[in-house]
């Protein structure tokens, strides 16, 4: 088995292509081969001189006058892969002990590691120049796959080396999908295993083949070169389901436009796992808010935290991460929008003709926020009832079956009756319109009044009610 002594550098005049001869090392702080490494030891090399020209082999060291090296096997080199024929113009040749794959990975192809899959799904094929003719230890290449595995047994080559299969660090397959179309993989020779081990692997078609950062002089990255987050791509919804190709994607109702009921609404229920990796991140955010989309949890493969999510608003975003064969909610935008107070004329039923009407509304999240006051016609015994609006309009809305199941209070309301009065707007379920009650003895606080028992005419009446409504 060949070793890789530490701190051996020699000289040689050597010419041709056979064994070297060693001039020993060019000063004290190095050691000769002989004596790194021992006589008759098989050792990594690397032999190279000032022009570019170098070799990567295997050989043998034996002592003697002078200690020669021999060229047993050439695992790469600026010659494609055959033993550099050196020549008396090539000048001082520097040979020295390789440490390790990823050392002479930089020696021989400095940091231009990343090269392009010329291969086919489940067979991937890179070309590095200078060739490599041999695979050692921890050498390490990086290439944007062209196609997505299919199997659990995808291979990468490299030159004309035979095919080598791709595995998870520690040896696990590679599940089919795991390595998506686009992706830039990072794969590291294990000689034990005879295998490529996947290392790293950074997901998405955002960048151009080859644009990988790069270190400029004083570890600055080149600006030309640093991958940019790729647009969000539409997604159109198929019977429930969506099949994401990267991690951000904005999602459109059926037909864009309307689902096969032909509403404008629609809802996800199972997302795909194909071609993303187990950990996967993934952004939705909504096509057109017009088209309102709602991802379900629990009736697919979604769990989501919070519960469902609708996506009504292109502020809006949902975050999930692939587990198994489903997706579980990382985070969420909380719809926190605030409008601005804008008033409407409301109907009044029971109050006669009202005057003085101020009554301002505004959205809070998921909540109609109303506050203002109005004098009393003349009320009569039927149900008093004032109707919602929103945005300057009104019965344009209406309570939220979920939020409000039964009928509840809404906030509180004050009059300028003689003896105080004061008491509760309500609000029932799936209603455009808010009624009014009072505590008082022998009254049930929930009770709907009558406009003449709320008051009489001339009063004024003041309130304030929040309402959860309906598609908000």
């Amino acid at each position: 088995m060949a070793v890789a002594p530490e701190n051996v550098l020699e000289l040689t005049a050597t010419t041709g292509t056979g064994t070297y001869s060693l001039a020993g090392p060019p000063d004290s702080n190095w050691r000769s081969f002989v004596s790194g490494a021992g006589a008759d030891a098989q050792v990594y090399y690397v032999a190279r001189n000032s022009d570019g020209k170098k070799e990567f082999g295997i050989g043998t060291v034996a002592s003697g006058t002078p200690d020669t090296l021999t060229r047993d096997t050439i695992i790469a080199s600026s010659s494609a892969g055959a033993a550099v024929n050196w020549q008396p113009a090539d000048g001082q040749i520097y040979v020295h002990s390789a440490v390790s794959g990823q050392a002479v990975e930089q020696l021989l192809f400095g940091y231009a590691d990343f090269w392009a899959d010329g291969g086919t799904a489940d067979a991937y094929n890179i070309t590095p120049s200078p060739k490599v003719t041999a695979l050692v230890a921890g050498m390490t290449f990086k290439t944007r796959i062209a196609n997505t595995n299919l199997t659990t047994t995808p291979t990468l080559e490299v030159n004309d080396l035979a095919a080598r299969t791709i595995v998870l660090p520690g040896g696990a397959a590679v599940p089919a999908g795991r390595l998506p179309a686009a992706a830039i993989c990072t794969f590291v020779y294990d000689a034990t295993g005879d295998r490529f081990q996947l290392v790293s692997m950074t997901q998405g078609a955002g960048t151009a083949e080859g644009d990988v950062p790069v270190l400029q002089a004083g570890g600055l990255l080149d600006p030309a070169r640093v991958p940019l987050l790729a647009a969000a791509t539409e997604l159109t919804i198929d019977a429930g389901s969506i099949t994401p190709t990267t991690n951000y994607h904005s999602v459109d109702t059926e037909a864009d436009g309307g689902n096969p009921d032909g509403v404008a609404a629609d809802e996800v229920t199972t997302i795909s796992t194909i071609g993303l990796y187990e950990g996967a991140v993934l952004t939705l955010r909504a096509e057109d808010a017009a088209r309102v989309v709602t991802v379900k949890d629990g009736i697919g493969n979604l769990a989501l935290s919070e519960g469902d999510f609708v996506l009504d608003d292109l502020s809006k975003r949902l975050v999930l991460q692939r587990r198994a064969a489903g997706w579980d909610e990382v985070s969420r935008s909380f719809d926190a929008k605030i409008t601005d107070w804008v008033e409407y004329t409301p109907t009044f039923t029971g109050f006669g003709v009202a005057s003085g009407v101020s009554i301002w509304s505004r959205r809070v999240g998921d909540t109609l926020e109303i506050r203002g006051k109005f004098t009393l016609g003349v009320p009569t015994s039927v149900e008093a009832r004032m109707t919602l609006g929103f945005g300057g309009t009104d019965a344009n809305v209406t309570s939220d079956a979920g939020k409000v199941p039964s009928i509840q209070s809404a906030g509180p309301w004050w009059s300028t009756a003689p003896v105080a009065l004061s008491g509760h707007a309500l609000i029932e379920s799936n209603v455009g319109y808010i009624t009014f009650g009072y505590m008082a003895a022998g009254v049930q606080g929930l009770a709907k009044l009558n406009a003449s028992t709320v008051g009489s005419t001339g009063q004024t009446l003041s309130l304030n009610a929040s309402i959860p409504i309906s598609g908000w």
